[in-house]
């Protein structure tokens, strides 16, 4: 984005009536506004706090910090200023934007109305939900334990490597599909179950196949 100076007009709170034109550099980049302590001395507006930012160097500083009356595009507003130091540009950040409602125009290098973004000012009843207990909504009812058809061989797949180092070469491990894998071992094949043998190959059960040990 090109760079851009804005005029601006600076005052003590305690003292409106004294303004000092200023230039300041416009930069969104900035959290606040930077001015010269000097200037700032001039118009008696004296710190109230320091605060701690990053500098353009990635470094760490402290500054003085107070509460300055600024115009901008004939309006005069309250902001936070730091007071900056030796080198240190004065400059238009983007806490002092946003509080007059700002924003940038980066082709035509000035400052435009940004659109401002808050909670909705409308008071009473919130709008009502869509009932999920009516008559016309039946609620789905979920098994605990079961898993997607669509997981099954995804799921199974994962214990592959743990079956192959468990049972014998050639076993056959009946698992029900339909629960978690880990936890259900029945001996007779359903319509949801899969088996996996040493090797980790996995191929649906027919119904009449059955494993030959009780349930697990």
């Amino acid at each position: 984005m090109g760079t851009f100076y804005a005029d601006a007009l600076l005052a003590a709170p305690q003292n409106p009536e004294r303004r000092e034109p200023v230039k300041l550099l416009v930069d969104t980049g900035s959290t606040y506004t930077w001015i010269a302590a000097a200037l700032l001395r001039a118009l008696s507006v004296a710190p109230t706090e320091r605060r701690r930012v990053v500098t353009i160097e990635g470094q760490v500083a402290e500054r003085d910090a107070a509460e300055v009356l600024i115009t901008l595009e004939g309006r005069t507003l309250h902001t936070v200023c730091l007071f900056g130091d030796a080198g240190d540009l004065d400059v238009l950040g983007a806490y002092t934007l946003e509080g007059f409602g700002l924003g940038v125009d980066p082709v035509q290098r000035k400052l435009i109305p940004a659109l401002q973004y808050g909670a909705s000012g409308r008071r009473g009843t919130p709008p009502a939900r869509r009932s999920t207990c009516g008559p016309e909504h039946k609620p789905r009812r979920r098994r605990a334990g079961r898993i997607a058809p669509s997981r099954v061989e995804e799921t199974l797949a994962r214990y592959a490597g743990h079956l192959a180092g468990v049972y014998p070469k050639g076993a056959l491990v009946v698992f029900d599909a339909s629960r978690d894998p880990r936890r259900s071992c029945r001996s007779q094949a359903g319509p949801f179950d899969y088996r996996v043998d040493a090797t980790g190959k996995v191929e649906p059960m027919r119904p009449e196949q059955s494993l030959g040990r009780s349930k697990g």
